[in-house]
């Protein structure tokens, strides 16, 4: 029986992981998420493709910056 060890991930200099997002960015998610904004709770459903997205954008933006690192010049990810 394999046993896995526990995720140990690495706190960058501001005490929050990697690939978390903005408080400012969570509360804009909010707003978006609402349907009638004066009415109802956020979809948590949106809320989670919203954070899904960017999640994978920043880790995409990650991989490109690491590539670009050891491709030879001129290489340029596309612009966004």
């Amino acid at each position: 029986m394999q046993t896995t060890k526990p995720l140990a991930l690495k706190m960058t200099e501001n005490h929050s992981f990697p690939i978390t997002p903005p408080p400012e960015l969570i509360e804009d998610w909010i707003e978006i998420a609402k349907p009638e904004p004066w009415k109802r709770p956020p979809d948590p459903n949106v809320l989670c493709t919203l954070a899904a997205q960017w999640g994978y954008e920043q880790h995409e933006r990650a991989l490109l910056d690491a590539m670009h690192s050891i491709v030879p010049q001129p290489y340029e990810p596309e612009a966004e």
